[in-house]
């Protein structure tokens, strides 16, 4: 062994607490002198039971001991340490060689037996091993607990079961109970087919077990099943095949999160879908009821082209009580209702608390933990949110996958670029920046589908041309109306009426 590995293994050892058994004051004398080069911590004592006694004193990584010693020897001492310590390593070191010594040692889990007198090359490859060996068992401890906390992360959160290789549920946790109004006792060494929806084709189930035990890969999918009572759920579930290190099935687990009133609520979306234009008109405007403009036209104008009644868009302009003006626009992005949900909900949060908070960051840590509860795992939000205090000079913002928004100066337009990334469900809180601008005559924020547009659908009108010349608001307004969009236009622009 080199000196770069004698050093590294001084390295490893350094930090552990040893105890070091020995009756015989030479050895014990001569062995410390080598002990100390490799740790900085070490318990002596003179016999088996001093040993016992230390060991229960104190916290013991790791045990080099003697055999023959007065009042209890080594093995008798590692016996009634084995009782409270399975895993702690030990090192014998003694003289004898007899067989009754190798196989009560075996028995006990000795990690590795020296002969005295001990020879540091052999001590250094012993103690490498032993310790690559107790590094090794800690990782593996320390997974395990990651794991456990995990686990009981995922019994809290989901709804969780284990079945064996037939198909019979070995576990089910309490979320599986509560939803489906079985008990432990009932449910265990039953199929799922006991939850099994009779709307259900039996086709999906055959795509289930072809995934997961023939080609052995994660299925997922949403399924329809019934409680004991009869009332129906739906659960959004993944079931994933549990192999060991030949690659063979020992299990399978399957985790599902219940998703009823998501699905509940997109069928009633989607029967609006079949509203006529009136009836979607009408919705459209109950909907509409979230966003608040404040100010008159002189102050600020919108333009707000939405594709439908689940529009991704959502904006307001806020006059608050103190005189300062904050406004947004949210963009959510994803599949299906949810981002519209959760626009629509955003809106409602924000309309109740506007004027109970003291700036946007106070705003913000109160709405952005709320939004992470609706945002699914793909989905996203998009974002800029200002606020403008009462004498039009200090400007906050937070904004997140947005285009820059513009403030219009003596000196020219500033474009004011995003300090966040869109927000996800596990998104911490937007940073929040503030700016000072003594005169500003206008400000501008659009959505993406503003851009996306501006070359045909708004007659080539863009940001910088608006908010130079806002008269061009009314141009883009009319080439919209007769345009079919791609997607969600929005833009705020508002004059500075302090100036």
């Amino acid at each position: 062994m080199d000196i770069e590995e004698i050093n590294k293994l001084s390295r490893d050892s350094k930090n552990l607490k040893l105890l070091y058994v020995e009756d015989d004051k030479a050895a014990r004398e001569a062995m410390l002198e080598i002990l100390d080069l490799f740790f900085d911590d070490i318990s002596v004592a003179v016999d088996g039971e001093d040993g016992l006694h230390k060991f229960k004193s104190n916290t013991i990584d790791i045990i080099f001991t003697d055999i023959s010693m007065p009042k209890m020897n080594g093995l008798d001492m590692i016996s009634e340490i084995r009782k409270v310590d399975d895993d702690i390593p030990v090192v014998i070191l003694s003289a004898h060689d007899e067989s009754k010594f190798f196989i009560q040692s075996i028995n006990l889990g000795i990690n590795a037996f020296i002969f005295k007198p001990v020879k540091l090359d052999i001590f250094i490859t012993v103690l490498k091993k032993v310790i690559k060996k107790m590094l090794l068992l800690n990782k593996a401890k320390e997974n395990l607990q990651f794991l456990n906390e995990y686990q009981e992360a995922i019994d809290e959160a989901s709804i969780v079961s284990k079945t064996d290789l037939l198909g019979a549920i070995t576990y089910a946790n309490d979320e599986f109970c509560k939803i489906s109004e079985y008990t432990q006792d009932e449910l265990i060494g039953e199929f799922h087919n006991i939850i099994r929806h009779p709307d259900v084709s039996p086709l999906i189930f055959e795509e289930l077990w072809n995934t997961v035990k023939d080609k052995k890969q994660i299925w997922k999918g949403i399924i329809k099943n019934i409680s004991k009572s009869g009332k129906v759920y739906y659960v959004d579930s993944m079931v994933k095949p549990i192999l060991n290190h030949d690659g063979e099935i020992v299990e399978y687990i399957a985790i599902r999160n219940d998703i009823t009133k998501l699905v509940n609520l997109n069928d009633e979306i989607k029967s609006l879908r079949d509203y006529d234009i009136e009836q979607q008109h009408t919705a459209r405007e109950k909907v509409e009821v979230g966003i608040r403009n404040d100010m008159n036209g002189d102050e600020a104008r919108v333009i707000y082209a939405p594709l439908d009644i689940l529009s991704g868009d959502f904006y307001s302009i806020y006059k608050r009580k103190d005189g300062s003006t904050f406004m947004y626009i949210i963009d959510g992005q994803g599949h299906g209702i949810s981002p519209a949900l959760t626009i629509f909900s955003v809106s409602s949060i924000i309309n109740n608390i506007i004027d109970r908070v003291t700036n946007l960051e106070e705003l913000t840590s109160h709405i952005f933990p709320i939004i992470q509860t609706f945002l699914g795992d793909i989905e996203q939000l998009s974002y800029v949110m200002i606020m403008i205090d009462e004498n039009a000079k200090n400007i906050s913002y937070a904004s997140g996958g947005m285009y820059p928004f513009l403030i219009k100066t003596p000196d020219g337009v500033k474009k004011i670029k995003t300090n966040n990334t869109p927000f996800m469900n596990f998104s911490p809180n937007p940073v929040i920046d503030e700016i000072t601008i003594e005169q500003w005559d206008s400000l501008l924020l659009f959505s993406d589908g503003f851009i996306e547009h501006e070359d045909d659908e708004l007659g080539g009108c863009t940001p910088l041309d608006i908010i130079n010349t806002p008269s061009l608001i009314d141009k883009a307004t009319d080439k919209m109306s007769s345009t079919q969009l791609d997607d969600d236009v929005t833009l705020i622009y508002l004059r500075n009426i302090n100036e």
